[in-house]
C-alpha cells in the first residue's frame, strides 16, 4: 500500500494568520496571497478566510510541471462555505475558460458540488466541459473534507473521476466523457477563484489542502478524513500531516 507522502506534490496547512501559505513539502509550492486572505479557525489550526465581498480574494502558485498532472490526480481539502451566494464558486482551479483549462473544483449556488475535466484547453466550463456533480448539496456553514480523484487510466466516467465527501464516494451524475488525460495547460493553480482577476470567487474556509500526482484509494481517503479532525496520525515516511509534516 502507497503512504500517503507518495507522490504527494504539495500540501498547504493553511496555518498562517496572513499573507502567503507555505508549502509543507520539499517542493516549496509557496501560494501567494491575492487581496489579502485572512484567516480563521479550520479544522486543524487555522484555515484561509475567503470573503466574498471583498472581490478577487484568492491564493495562488504559478504554472509548474508538479501540476501538470496528465493520467492521474488527487486533491484534498477542508471546506467550510459562509453564505450561500447565486453563482459558481471556485475551490481548487487550474483553469482559465476558453484558453488554458486543465481541471476545477467547485460548489455552485445551491451547495452542489462540481469537478470539471477538459478535454481542451478551450474548453469553457458547463458550455462544452466533460463534468461531474451531486444532487445532494453542503451546508452554509459546515466542514467538509472533499477528495477530488482522477484516473485516466482507467475505462468510463465514474472509473475515472471520483469524489468523496467526508469520506463517502459520492454517486455523481455526468456530463460527457471524461477524457484519458488532462489538459496541460499554463494557467496557475488558485485556490478560491477560477483564475486570478477572475470570477467565481469562493466564500468561506478552505483548510489543508494537499495534491498528489497519483489516484488516491479508498483508504488513503479514510486515513485522510480520520486524521483530519485534529489526531496526527503517521506517514509511511514517519512524518505526519495536518501542522506535523515530516
Amino acid at each position: 500500500m502507497a503512504g500517503l507522502t507518495d507522490n504527494l506534490v504539495a500540501y498547504w496547512t493553511m496555518d498562517e494568520a496572513s499573507g502567503n501559505r507555505a508549502d509543507s513539502t520539499a517542493n516549496a509550492h509557496t501560494l501567494t496571497d491575492n487581496n489579502t486572505v485572512a484567516a480563521a479557525a479550520g479544522i486543524l489550526n487555522n484555515g484561509a478566510d475567503f470573503e466574498l465581498t471583498n472581490g478577487n480574494e484568492a491564493l495562488s502558485v504559478a504554472d509548474h510541471a508538479d501540476f501538470d498532472f496528465s493520467t492521474a490526480m488527487s486533491w484534498q481539502a477542508w471546506v467550510k462555505i459562509e453564505a450561500l451566494v447565486a453563482g459558481a464558486h471556485a475551490i481548487i482551479s487550474k483553469f482559465v475558460g476558453g484558453s488554458q483549462a486543465s481541471y476545477m473544483l467547485r460548489h455552485d449556488g445551491d451547495g452542489t458540488v462540481s469537478l470539471l475535466i477538459p478535454d481542451a484547453l478551450t474548453d469553457v466550463d458547463d458550455s462544452d466541459c466533460p463534468r461531474a456533480g451531486i444532487s445532494s448539496a453542503l451546508v452554509a456553514g459546515t466542514l467538509y473534507h472533499l477528495v477530488m480523484i482522477y484516473d485516466g487510466t482507467l475505462s468510463g466516467n465514474a472509473n475515472r473521476l471520483k469524489l468523496y465527501i467526508n469520506n463517502v464516494l459520492q454517486t455523481l451524475s455526468f456530463t460527457g466523457t471524461i477524457p484519458a488525460s488532462l489538459q496541460d495547460s499554463t494557467a496557475a493553480v488558485v485556490i478560491g477563484l477560477e483564475a486570478l482577476l477572475g470570477t467565481y470567487e469562493y466564500d468561506g474556509i478552505i483548510d489543508e489542502v494537499g495534491a498528489w500526482s497519483r489516484a488516491l484509494t479508498a483508504d488513503d481517503v479514510r486515513v485522510l478524513y480520520n486524521g483530519g479532525v485534529g489526531i496526527p496520525y503517521p506517514l509511511s515516511s514517519g512524518g505526519y500531516l495536518g501542522g506535523k509534516f515530516f
